[in-house]
């Protein structure tokens, strides 16, 4: 039960980082905090249906196993690898949130430039390593299924929060608009 709540809890904060990231850039004329609380509660409501189908997913793989105690084991022992991978990654951007404390523009300015976004670009690579080593550590493919889609759909849940269009850009009115001419 504490490994899924492991699981859980790196979901969770997964969630918050999406919205966070998914808000960051946007339309500089609005309320900040406001905007940035909706982007995460958004991004968690999202992460929670794409979490839900891969629960439903995965508990209709278990309760038609004949195996399923066996399978249970298996996928303890081949996600504790990718799951450290992550908790390490997660760390690395918690302890960078905590330069945030420090009230000082130039040292925020430098934490989100040094570090947040090669954070945010390593992201995906540590998801697809996390995959990769699940995948080499496993021939089920129950478990693979399994861990492939909750990997898909985390990668993807920036790119469906985008579609939707929960984060508004900029967009200047046509009189401050750059054509060719000008």
């Amino acid at each position: 039960m504490i490994h899924i709540m492991i699981i859980y809890s790196l979901c969770f904060l997964n969630f918050i980082l999406i919205g966070i990231c998914d808000a960051a850039g946007r339309n500089p004329l609005i309320y900040k905090r406001k905007y940035y609380y909706k982007s995460i509660l958004h991004s968690i409501a999202v992460g929670h249906v794409l979490l839900a189908v891969v629960a439903v997913y995965s508990w209709t793989l278990w309760w038609n196993s004949t195996d399923a105690d066996i399978l249970w084991e298996s996928f303890l022992a081949v996600s504790m690898m990718p799951i450290q991978l992550f908790v390490t990654y997660a760390s690395i951007v918690l302890c960078t949130f905590l330069l945030y404390a420090i009230p000082n523009s130039e040292l925020r300015s430098f934490v989100t430039v040094a570090s947040f976004g090669p954070l945010t670009m390593m992201k995906a690579w540590i998801f697809i390593i996390g995959w990769f080593t699940f995948v080499s550590s496993t021939s089920d493919w129950r478990l693979i299924s399994i861990w492939s889609l909750g990997t898909s759909a985390i990668l993807f849940q920036k790119k469906l929060l985008n579609s939707l269009g929960f984060a508004h850009r900029l967009t200047y009115p046509q009189s401050l608009q750059f054509t060719e001419n000008s």
